[in-house]
């Protein structure tokens, strides 16, 4: 019985054969080591955004639409007003109306039930307004939004959307421009609401007794 024949790897690479891997490999091998290769930052989604670009990307949106938006924060400023008028007159009501209306003086509290339903409705009507309005300033400012989404696009070099993909691309005009809805529909409205309601609110608690209030808003 004879042996198998046996080979070996030769001692060196054939004529035309690189010497070392490739460096747009998943790994490089240099010197017996092996390093990480590099990456782009279009891979890594993070790229430079100066300081401040966002607040003046959204004063750049706004200020076309300065009238309407005074408009419309006129019109919330308002719409607030009316809301806490109501408490306002229910503590007249408990106050003033009540007791006259025991000795048999019923103008003061037919008054106040006709003020309490005027400010009711005029709240309401200024909530529709305020919503037709708001609405208007948003969609104005997203299709203004995605227009410039879209020319920048279209300006951009061949060599970034071979680097940077359509389907992120895609996202960013569809997703982002749709958080920047919320936040101009929902967001923000809470948020200036509920700044009104304190301010509102402390006001005429300080206006009623100054110390309790001082200790209510505190």
């Amino acid at each position: 019985m004879t042996a198998a024949p046996t080979t070996t790897a030769p001692d060196r690479e054939p004529d035309g054969a690189p010497d070392e891997a490739p460096d747009d490999g998943p790994l490089a091998v240099r010197a017996g080591r092996r390093t990480e290769p590099r990456q782009d930052p279009f891979d890594r989604d993070t790229l430079p955004t100066p300081p401040g670009a966002t607040a003046a990307l959204l004063r750049s949106l706004l200020v076309p639409l300065r009238a309407r938006v005074v408009v419309t924060t006129v019109l919330l400023l308002l719409q607030q007003a009316a809301v806490q008028a109501g408490p306002l007159l229910v503590a007249y009501a408990i106050d003033r109306a009540v007791p006259a209306f025991r000795h048999d003086d019923h103008g003061p509290l037919i008054a106040v039930g006709v003020a309490y339903l005027l400010c009711s409705a005029l709240s309401g009507g200024l909530q529709w307004a305020f919503i037709i309005a708001s609405a208007r300033v948003n969609q104005d400012v997203l299709l203004d939004l995605r227009g410039r989404i879209f020319r920048h696009a279209q300006a951009l070099s061949v060599d970034f959307h071979e680097r940077y993909t359509s389907g992120r691309l895609i996202s960013r005009s569809t997703t982002d421009v749709e958080s920047l809805r919320e936040l101009l529909s929902e967001g923000l409205q809470e948020l200036v609401t509920v700044i009104l309601s304190f301010v509102y609110i402390s006001a005429m608690l300080l206006w009623l007794d100054a110390g309790l209030g001082a200790v209510a808003v505190a």
